[in-house]
């Protein structure tokens, strides 16, 4: 007798694991998805948070430096 099992992955992954990097970038406004045990996103200049999706807004103040801060 021959048992042939078949599976069907609806998931990316060589063995039917989620990989949310190539299941669609979750990282915002081009941030680059970079997965471990999880994902972490890599943001473009003016964006931050877990998904890159808060700006940063640079203000000049009377010092002269640059200083970063979230709307």
């Amino acid at each position: 007798m021959v048992l042939l099992h078949v599976f069907l992955c609806l998931t990316p992954g060589q063995n039917c694991e989620f990989l949310p990097c190539e299941a669609g970038n979750p990282c915002e406004n081009g941030g680059v998805c970079v997965e471990d045990d999880s994902f972490t996103c890599i943001c473009p200049p003016l964006w931050t948070g877990s998904v890159c999706n808060q700006s940063v807004s640079c203000a000049k103040n009377t010092s002269g430096k640059i200083n970063a801060k979230s709307p």
